[in-house]
Formats: structure tokens, sequence, C-alpha cells
């Protein structure tokens, strides 16, 4: 505990804890589609009810409408959908048993006021507003925006360095996004596709369940609003694609950019992150100049070439190859997430694949 900065000190105890329950929980949907004309309506609800360590119900509502401009082709549609999601049930009833609420710092329980919090339902509306278009035949573009508010927020404790997790809510979350994606048929068997997205994502303690016995407790983000770690400034992914069903030859080429997830880390962190060596090849790779420090941004290529040998009625044979992060860029997905750890990128792989299609 001292190691990693718990607060969870002093002297050696044994933790044991065994419960028991059995919960329920029942669920009732139905939908239905309307089209008239040049309008499509979707609409549906569902009814939750659950009784495990709490006791909740949810009436969720779900609308889409989506309308097809006759002189252009454009279709815009808009959406609201209310989600109702129960606790996920690893490990919940130890989170939240007397024996895991013993070890919360009493620093937090002055500041939340209970020593014991349930993980209660998790409650979300989603909004989407979008639009899609046709150039003639060949070409689509799509975009879409989306936000997200929730209350209750579901997530994962991750118990020290282990992949054992235990469930934890946070008080409030909001995520806003925007996506884009472009199609393009240019004939020939030539294709691209280029997507990128955007998204901020926001969340509020105070946090129920969880064990909290690293030092990344509840008191160390007080009650401020702070960025989790699928906050994302830009992520783009383009592929050119040739494929000739005529001698069985495909091949493609992929790029993807991703400007970087937040991490956990500041600029203060650094002379402990060197000292110790499960993290010191990591920092070399973090973005310092960001406020929060995010993983340094990475841009990677892929290559694949595919040829048919054998041709038959009966089924044909393909050799592939597969050049994956062609230029071996190294770089993090994310770096000592709460609740994910630290993700390098794969380095440079290549394969070679035999298949029988049939």
């Amino acid at each position: 505990a001292r190691a990693s900065g718990s607060v969870v000190q002093g002297a050696v105890r044994r933790f044991t804890a065994s419960p028991r329950r059995t919960g329920r929980q029942f669920s009732f949907y139905v939908q239905d589609t309307f089209r008239r004309g040049a309008w499509t309506l979707s609409g549906g609800v569902r009814i939750d009810r659950y009784a495990f360590l709490v006791r909740d119900s949810a009436i969720s509502p779900r609308l889409g409408v989506a309308y097809r401009v006759p002189l252009t082709g454009t279709v815009v549609r808009a959406s609201y959908n209310r989600i109702a999601q129960t606790p996920s049930t690893e490990n919940l009833l130890i989170s939240e048993s007397p024996e895991a609420a013993s070890l919360v710092n009493p620093e937090t329980v002055r500041r939340l006021g209970a020593r014991l919090r349930f993980v209660p339902l998790e409650r979300a509306n989603w909004y989407e507003a979008g639009a899609q278009h046709l150039f003639g035949r060949r070409v689509k573009l799509d975009v879409a925006y989306y936000a997200k508010r929730i209350r209750n927020i579901h997530d994962n404790d991750q118990f020290l360095n282990t992949t054992i997790i235990f469930p934890i809510a946070l008080a409030r979350g909001r995520v806003d996004g925007l996506d884009l994606s472009f199609d393009a048929r240019l004939g020939g068997g030539v294709r691209t596709i280029l997507s990128l997205g955007t998204v901020r994502a926001r969340v509020r303690p105070p946090f129920a369940g969880g064990l909290f016995l690293s030092g990344a407790t509840p008191e160390d983000f007080g009650d401020r609003e702070f960025v989790i770690d699928h906050d994302q400034k830009l992520n783009l992914q383009t592929a050119i694609q040739y494929v000739n069903e005529r001698i069985g030859l495909f091949a493609q080429f992929l790029v993807r950019h991703d400007s970087g997830l937040v991490t956990g880390v500041s600029a203060e962190d650094v002379p402990a992150l060197l000292a110790d060596p499960d993290t010191a090849a990591g920092v070399p790779l973090l973005d310092f100049t960001e406020e929060p420090v995010r993983v340094r941004a990475r841009t990677t290529f892929d290559v694949s070439v595919g040829y048919d040998l054998v041709r038959s009625a009966g089924g044909r044979v393909r050799v592939q190859f597969d050049a994956l992060n062609l230029t071996n860029r190294l770089g993090l997905y994310n770096f000592l997430s709460v609740f994910g750890g630290t993700n390098y990128a794969p380095p440079r792989a290549l394969s070679v694949q035999v298949k029988y299609i049939f």
C-alpha cells in the first residue's frame, strides 16, 4: 500500500468478504416504424424493473425521425434515446460490502457524508442529429453530431495493478462528439473511404462503489469536473481499395491518425515515472504541452494485398500479405489509465495468410 501511494496503510489485517445475494430484473420493450412519403418515424419504449442491492424502475422512450428532401435526395435525421443501464455484476457484492466500506479514507467519508454508497442505475439522455447525401450513385457523405448527458455513469475501478475490477459510478457525465464519413466508388474497382471524429468527455464525482486502494482516491478528484481518457480531439481513418474480381486481385492502403487520449499524469509526476521501470518507457511518448497531459499524436500505415491463386466453381485459394504499422511507429493508446492501464501500439507486423474459400 505504501509503495503505491495508497491511503490504506497501517497494521496488516485480513480482508475477507463472501457475500451472497439474489436479484431480479424485468424488462419489456416495444417499437414500431412508420413511413409516409418522404418521412420515416421510429418510436419505442422500454420498461425496466431492477431489484438487487438497489431497487429502481425506469421508463425509457426512444424516438427517431428522418426526412428525405425530394429536390436533392438528402436525408436529414434526428433522434432521442433515454437509456437506463443496470450495474455490472462482477465483484459488485464485494464493491458494496461493509468490509470494502471499512477501507474508505476518512476524508472521503467526511466529503461524501457516507462510508458506503451503492451503485445506482445509470440514466442517460442521448441526442443525435445528422444528414446523409448521395452525389450520383458512387459518392456518399454522412455527418452526425451527438450528445449524451448521464447521471450515475458506470465504470470500473482497477484493483492496484491487476486485472481485477470493481464497479463504480460517478455522479454525472457529458459526452459531445462529431462524426463524418465519406465513401466514394471511383470506378475501375477503386474505392476510397474517409472517416473522422472528435469527442469531448467529462465526468463529475462523487463516486459510488469501488475499493480505491491506490492513490487515485475520490478526494484526489474533489468535486470538480474532469476529463476522462476517451476524450480525443481528432481520430481519422482513410482507406484506398482496389478490387478486380475478374482476376481475383485485392489491394488496400490504410492510414490512421490519433491526436492522443487523455492521461491521468502531470509534469510533476515525471521524476517518479522515470524512476519506475514499468512506466519509464512511456514517458517520451507523452505530450506534456497539453492540459490535461495526453499521449503523443501518432499516424500509422497498413497495407494488404491478396490474390486468388486458384479459382474454380468449387471454391478458390487466396494468398494474402499484410503489413501492419508499416513504418514501425512507436506510440501509446493510453497511459496509466485508471481503468485500462497502459497499452502500447503494436510494432510492425508482417504476415502471410492462405485461405480456402468455398
